[in-house]
């Protein structure tokens, strides 16, 4: 079973992938076409090189080529894919490859803005999740104890952060997560899958609470952008140069 999350940052993609694969029994290979390659698969493993390199050879396209390679052949795993770590010439490809796809998106924009820039500002990328020790410890424990020492339970208690990033900061942060729902939105339409809202799977005593919190003290101007008119309604309208004042 090789199962596929596409998904934009910070949406819940570590925690909804890994739960993904302790419900099928697979692996939990991560964010398999990041440039760091954290864990490996078909022999590539963070800065991959080939045994005989070609001059002009991009190493990540080819060591991507060659997880989808080693997914093609039968390579088990739940993994992360946000679009524009992959070469839109390798999609179909790699979408034939797996057997279950789903499309992770977060309906609050202003909340994904305030995750993604505290996260940049301070290069922590974890996730806030406390997940209860039944179900951290309940699934595969090989699987268990990789996710462990990648440092994605390290908040047991809430913790709370304050951040005053520059407006700019704050608007190229903004366009970022906008520039990667676009490429998810152009994914979707060619390689559809099942639509998952943060909001509607993150719910109920498994999944809540999130236990870390972000305050930005002053008001930001951030883009009115929709993320479920995108998904849901086939809106790309919403993409407009409307703005709001929002404390974030």
């Amino acid at each position: 079973m090789r199962i596929a999350t596409v998904c934009n940052y910070r949406t819940g993609s570590c925690a909804f992938s890994v739960l993904k694969g302790m419900e099928h029994g697979v692996p939990w290979l991560g964010h398999l076409f990041h440039s760091s390659r954290p864990i490996p698969l078909g022999g590539v493993n963070r800065v991959w090189q080939p045994q005989e390199p070609l001059p002009g050879m991009n190493f990540k396209d080819e060591g991507d080529q060659e997880i989808i390679r080693a997914l093609k052949s039968g390579e088990p795993g739940s993994f992360i894919l946000k679009p524009g770590q992959l070469d839109q010439r390798h999609w179909e490809e790699l979408f034939d490859s797996v057997d279950l796809v789903y499309y992770l998106y977060r309906r609050n924009f202003p909340a994904t803005v305030r995750s993604q820039v505290i996260a940049e500002l301070k290069s922590d990328f974890g996730t806030g999740w406390f997940v209860p020790e039944e179900v951290k410890y309940g699934g595969n424990k090989q699987l268990i104890a990789k996710y462990v020492h990648l440092g994605v339970w390290w908040h047991s208690t809430p913790q709370r952060q304050v951040s005053n990033p520059t407006q700019e900061f704050v608007h190229d942060q903004s366009a970022l997560l906008i520039r990667e729902y676009m490429r998810m939105y152009d994914c979707y339409k060619k390689h559809p899958g099942e639509l998952v809202a943060f909001e509607d799977y993150f719910t109920g005593e498994l999944y809540n609470p999130y236990n870390r919190y972000v305050k930005m003290e002053y008001d930001y101007t951030i883009p009115n952008f929709y993320p479920s008119q995108l998904f849901d309604h086939d809106d790309v309208s919403i993409l407009s140069k409307e703005q709001t004042r929002q404390n974030l």
